[in-house]
Order: C-alpha cells, then sequence, then structure tokens
C-alpha cells in the first residue's frame, strides 16, 4: 500500500507543472521554469525507482528503450565532438530527457489500478493544457490572426487522437469527451492552421480503421465517423464564427495564397523546405557530419537558394543575421540533421516500429480472445502517438518540453500493454499445452489399465 501511495502522489508533480510551462519572451525570467522541470525530472525519477519491472525477454520493450539509449548517448558523443553551445544544446535535448523519463515510467509493470491512475491523470494534464494554452493566447492580446499562433497546446492532436478513440472505437459517447472536441477544433479553425486540420482527418481515418475488423463494421464505422464529425464539425465551425466573423476570409486566404507566389508556395511552406534544405546541406557536407550529425542546438539558417524568394516577406536583412538553433521543424529531417545516420534515425525508427507493431497486434487481437484487454487498452494510446506523428506535418511535436513528457508517457504505456497481451498470450499457449498433455497421459493411463 505504501507504493500505491507514494505512486498517487508523484504522478501528480510528473506531469502537471509542465502544462502550464509556455513559451516566454527569451531575455525573461526562466527560474520558474527551472523550478518546474526539475520538479518533473524529480518527480519522474521517484517513480521510476519504485515502478515494478516486466521480468520477461520482450522484444519491442527491448527494441524501443535501446533506440531512445542510443539517441541520448549518441547526443552526448556528438556534442563532445562538435562543440555546440552546451546550454542550447540542453534545451534542445530536454523534450527528449522527458520523453526517455516518462517512457521508462509508463513502460513499467505498474498494477492495474495504478495504471489508470497514471493514464487518468495524462488525459486529465492534457485537458488543462488545452484549456490553459487558449486562455493564455487569448489573454496575450492582439487581432485574432495574432493570437492564432498561440492558442494550441503542444499535444493538441494527441488529445484528439484519444477523444475520437473514445468515442468511435470504443464508443464511450460522453458529453465531456463531445464538448472538448467541440472546442479542440473551434481552436483548431481559429488558429487557421491546414497543417491541424489535416491531422485531424487522418485521425478521423485512423480511428475508423481501429473500429473495423471486418467490411460490414468498416462500413458501419464510417457511417458512425460521418455523423459525428458533420455534427461536431457544425457547432465548432458555428463557436469559431461567432468568434472571428472574417474567419472564412481568414481561411480563404490562407489556403489559396499559394496561388499569388510565382512558385505555387506559400511563403509559410517556403520557409520549412529552405530550413530543412539548409539542415540537409550541413549534415551531407562532410563524412563525419553524415555519420554522427551536427548535434543538438546547431546553428542553422534558410538556404541560401530559398533567400532571393523569401527576402519580399521577411526582409533581407533579417535573413542575412539569421542563426537559429532550437529544434527544427520537421521531425525527421532535424533528427537527421542533430544525430546523423548513426544517432538520428533511431528516435523515427522506435517510434514508426512501435506504431506499427502495436497497430498489428491490436488489430489481431479482434481474433484472439487472451489478449484482446491488454491490446485494446493499447488502443487509445496507439492513436495518440498517431497524432504525434500527424503533429509533424506542421512542425517538430518534440519542441515542446510538456509534449515530450505526454508523449513519452503515452508511448511507455502502449509498448506495456502490448507486453502485457504478449505474456498473457504466452502464458494461454503455455497452459494449453500443458492441459494437452496431461490430457494425453491420462488418456494412455486409462488405456493402459484398461488393456490390464
Amino acid at each position: 500500500m505504501k507504493i500505491n501511495t507514494s505512486t498517487s502522489i508523484l504522478i501528480w508533480p510528473f506531469i502537471f507543472p509542465l502544462v502550464f510551462d509556455i513559451k516566454t519572451d527569451e531575455n525573461g525570467d526562466h527560474s520558474w521554469q527551472i523550478v518546474l522541470v526539475a520538479l518533473a525530472i524529480f518527480s519522474g525519477g521517484c517513480l521510476l525507482a519504485i515502478a515494478p519491472r516486466f521480468r520477461a525477454n520482450l522484444q519491442l520493450k527491448k527494441f524501443v528503450s535501446s533506440a531512445l539509449y542510443v539517441t541520448l548517448l549518441g547526443s552526448l558523443f556528438t556534442q563532445f565532438a562538435i562543440q555546440n553551445d552546451f546550454a542550447n544544446y540542453l534545451r534542445v535535448l530536454l523534450p527528449y530527457v522527458l520523453f526517455f523519463l516518462a517512457y521508462k515510467v509508463g513502460v513499467s509493470a505498474w498494477h492495474p489500478g495504478r495504471r489508470k491512475l497514471i493514464e487518468d491523470t495524462l488525459v486529465n494534464a492534457m485537458y488543462l493544457s488545452l484549456v490553459f494554452t487558449l486562455v493564455a493566447g487569448l489573454l496575450a492580446g492582439g487581432p485574432i490572426d495574432q493570437v492564432r499562433y498561440h492558442v494550441v497546446s503542444p499535444v493538441f492532436l494527441g488529445l484528439q487522437g484519444f477523444l475520437l478513440h473514445e468515442i468511435i472505437v470504443a464508443r464511450r459517447v460522453k458529453l465531456m469527451y463531445v464538448a472538448v472536441l467541440v472546442l479542440s477544433i473551434a481552436i483548431e479553425l481559429l488558429s487557421v492552421t491546414r497543417s491541424l486540420l489535416i491531422g485531424t482527418v487522418g485521425l478521423f481515418l485512423f480511428a475508423i480503421w481501429m473500429a473495423s475488423p471486418n467490411v460490414l463494421r468498416f462500413a458501419r464505422s464510417v457511417l458512425r465517423a460521418t455523423l459525428i464529425a458533420a455534427i461536431i464539425g457544425a457547432v465548432a465551425g458555428g463557436t469559431a464564427v461567432l468568434a472571428s466573423p472574417n474567419l472564412a476570409d481568414m481561411w480563404e486566404q490562407r489556403i489559396f495564397l499559394f496561388q499569388q507566389d510565382k512558385n505555387g508556395i506559400d511563403p509559410t511552406t517556403l520557409t520549412r523546405v529552405a530550413e530543412a534544405q539548409n539542415q540537409y546541406d550541413q549534415v551531407t557536407s562532410s563524412l563525419s557530419s553524415t555519420v554522427i550529425g551536427e548535434g543538438y542546438g546547431h546553428p542553422y539558417r534558410y538556404a541560401q537558394e530559398y533567400i532571393s524568394e523569401l527576402a519580399p516577406y521577411l526582409g533581407q536583412a533579417r535573413l542575412d543575421a539569421m542563426s537559429v538553433w532550437e529544434g527544427g521543424h520537421n521531425l525527421w529531417v532535424y533528427q537527421l540533421f542533430a544525430g546523423g545516420i548513426l544517432f538520428g534515425l533511431a528516435f523515427p525508427g522506435a517510434l514508426l516500429y512501435g506504431c506499427y507493431r502495436c497497430a498489428r497486434s491490436y488489430k489481431r487481437s479482434y481474433r484472439s480472445a487472451v489478449a484482446t484487454q491488454f491490446m485494446r487498452n493499447s488502443g487509445r494510446h496507439l492513436i495518440m502517438l498517431v497524432g504525434f506523428i500527424l503533429t509533424t506535418i506542421g512542425g517538430n511535436p518534440m519542441g515542446q518540453r510538456f509534449s515530450g513528457l505526454a508523449y513519452g508517457l503515452s508511448m511507455g504505456l502502449m509498448v506495456a500493454d502490448h507486453c502485457r497481451g504478449i505474456i498473457a498470450s504466452r502464458t494461454d499457449a503455455a497452459l494449453n499445452r500443458e492441459s494437452q498433455t496431461t490430457s494425453i497421459h491420462t488418456f494412455n493411463h486409462q488405456e493402459l489399465h484398461s488393456e490390464i
């Protein structure tokens, strides 16, 4: 009971402090941010110290853990080789450290009651992050076309994935879930962010796939999801229009702005391409850079071939003085840029392979009565991590501290549920073999007795 009480006390300061960790002025006071991060790391370390371990040799858990170790330890090797600014290195690496710590906490063999507490605390923190980010963005003041950059939670698509799982896949249509989903879509419309809209559509499609073990259920899931999307979209759209009457004009400008550019690319997309191109050029400039990368916190800028096209939008002086060290907007390119082939591919590989294995096991669980409970539990975290992947369409989810913490915990819980399903299947298979062996021995004994 002591461990259970400790878990209940520690899980709140582990997750909740970083909900309030928002971006501030670079030259402002960061002492409160240091306190929040220190509290989260200390609580996570205590949870990890009391967490029970899986005794079985589990392939997926070993693979993901090894890949994360390679990412973190490899970053140290690259840092010593490249000698980037150490403060910048720590700032960029911190979300990965929190991801790893949260993963290790989540992948432990918690009692079902403790596991549910951890999961519920994570979901409540994501709720709070959605509301707090919205309120903080609105209180910042200014017109909606400026405020829209500050109203989106760092775990936005992850939370939407959880809500869609509960409503479409698990069919738990609660007022709380519907209300939060409506609020999230209204925020999405107010933010005028195309990548978020694409991500939401992708989550709807993935939820339909998860809820469809056969063709008949697929048709029903499509119809159900279409009706839900139409109703929720109408309510959220009406709410967003009331908040910003010129919202339709903003979306029209956002969607069709690229047609006014001679290259058919809007400025936002052009900056993302120019940034990724410069990172790619740097990491492929030498053999050593290609192998071990340039390191986290290494400066980059826009590629030279795009400067003339960006100058009318950003100004030549600003482009000439540009030098950025934060994590890049493209997660996949930035991982290669920071860690090279040797260390940079491990994190994306762990994420994609983990989701693939758990998705495959989830679909197979429809045919397995033993592992169904555990595999179905992993479903809500699977779709949350799909939200993480879809977030990379428009940005790097590992640029935020709370994002790293939340998605790392979700990754750990998903892998842990997958491991429980594997252990349950192995145990059931062993019991079946033992039962068959006992039946054979009993039959042989009766046959021998009858002959005597």
